[in-house]
């Protein structure tokens, strides 16, 4: 009997131990709220989709002029080559129409894909700007930075494909749904700027204390 109620005195100071720190440790009732847990995925949403958007306009040379990262490859490979520098490189909009077999079809095709991507990423601009809960300034900062380096590059892109519509041998049917497609884009730019307009207007409120 006296090796039970030991057993059962032993048992009771170890629970008693247990919650005891239990009240001591701090919780974090802020990193369980799901307001600000739900504008925080929002805001990684954006980065990745801004990131993303920039990152296919480089990479498929959607631009009139070479970017920096292909202008430092070139150079490298001429110096390393020894190559003529006085031979001409095709421009990149001779080289994307010498590029596809069927030119209006794929610039279309493209066009339509960058101005689907550039309004969803609108809408989550939008959507970060106007989210409840508490966004830091320097979240929102690089919400900003995020949206307006896509925003630069679909510009880029925009004056790209407006030049392969200018450069390509287009029937009047073709020039004009090559039209539609560059008007829908712009669009969609306009969307995008406006996000990246409201993400601003956000950081400003949050740095006169007007919201978090």
């Amino acid at each position: 009997m006296a090796a039970r109620a030991g057993f059962v005195i032993s048992f009771f100071v170890l629970a008693s131990a247990l919650c005891a720190g239990c009240t001591t440790a701090p919780i974090d009732m802020s990193a369980a709220d799901p307001v600000e847990s739900e504008a925080m995925a929002q805001q990684a949403a954006l980065r990745a989709a801004a990131a993303e958007l920039t990152a296919l306009v480089e990479d498929s040379g959607w631009s009139q002029g070479a970017n920096p990262a292909e202008a430092a490859r070139a150079m490298l490979g001429r110096l390393i080559g020894g190559g003529d520098e006085s031979q001409e490189r095709p421009s990149p909009v001779s080289a994307y129409i010498e590029g596809h077999d069927a030119p209006f079809r794929s610039a279309v095709a493209d066009v339509e894909m960058l101005a689907e991507r550039t309004r969803s990423l609108a809408v989550l601009a939008i959507a970060v700007a106007s989210a409840d809960g508490r966004l830091t300034q320097a979240g929102l900062a690089r919400d900003i930075a995020a949206s307006e380096s896509a925003l630069g590059a679909v510009r880029r892109a925009e004056g790209f494909f407006g030049a392969v519509r200018d450069a390509a041998d287009l029937t009047e049917e073709e020039d004009a749904a090559f039209s539609s497609a560059l008007s829908a884009l712009r669009e969609a730019e306009i969307g995008l700027a406006r996000g990246a307009d409201a993400l601003a207007e956000r950081r400003w409120a949050a740095r006169s204390g007007l919201f978090g």
